[in-house]
């Protein structure tokens, strides 16, 4: 009789803890899910963020023309301040996964994705300082300043914040391609 009872709490303890698991794995798929849509919004404001650089960037290089493009510049850093909370919770829903009990796959595969989004929040500290710079090249030519050396010294500026994120950029793509393989094979049953 002992070992029956023995035998019954072990299978209760079992079925339980399998019960949390399945609970845990389906909070690591809600927390995906969740990360998904906020990729999703990050698509739709970056699109919004190149459309309005693009247009900050056809401007006539004159102080009548640049002033127009001041105001976009304004809009284009809140877009991607926006895009900043988006990468942020983005982030906080794969980093949720590691405190999970599911397999080393997920967890694996949400910490290249906490990986990923950390490449986004320095590529938008980048953009900021990219926009920041632009503006103040624009106020410049909107003012008529002819001080060459802080022209030079913004010059720079945004010839280093560019290639900042150009590399960034790649860092990005190739580690989306990484984590884009790895969920192929590890969790979408490429095995």
């Amino acid at each position: 009789m002992r070992k029956l009872v023995t035998l019954v709490v072990a299978l209760v303890t079992l079925i339980v803890a399998a019960s949390g698991c399945v609970d845990q794995t389906r909070a690591a798929n809600e927390a995906i899910a969740r990360a998904n849509a906020k990729a999703s919004e990050y698509a739709a404001i970056d699109s919004e963020v190149t459309r309005l650089l693009d247009e900050a960037s056809s401007v006539d290089f004159t102080p009548e023309g640049v002033t127009p493009a001041l105001a976009k510049l304004d809009e284009v850093r809140a877009k991607i301040e926006q895009r900043q909370k988006v990468v942020s919770a983005m982030r906080a829903e794969f980093a949720s996964i590691s405190s999970l009990r599911v397999s080393d796959e997920v967890k694996r595969y949400a910490t290249m994705q906490v990986a990923i989004t950390d490449l986004l929040a320095q590529a938008d500290e980048q953009a900021l300082d990219l926009i920041d710079a632009t503006k103040a090249f624009y106020e410049r030519i909107a003012s008529k300043t002819a001080d060459t050396e802080e022209g030079a010294a913004l010059a720079e500026r945004l010839t280093q914040a560019s290639e900042k994120i150009e590399q960034l950029s790649k860092t990005i793509a190739q580690k989306r391609a990484e984590a884009d393989a790895y969920f192929e094979e590890h969790l979408a049953g490429g095995r």
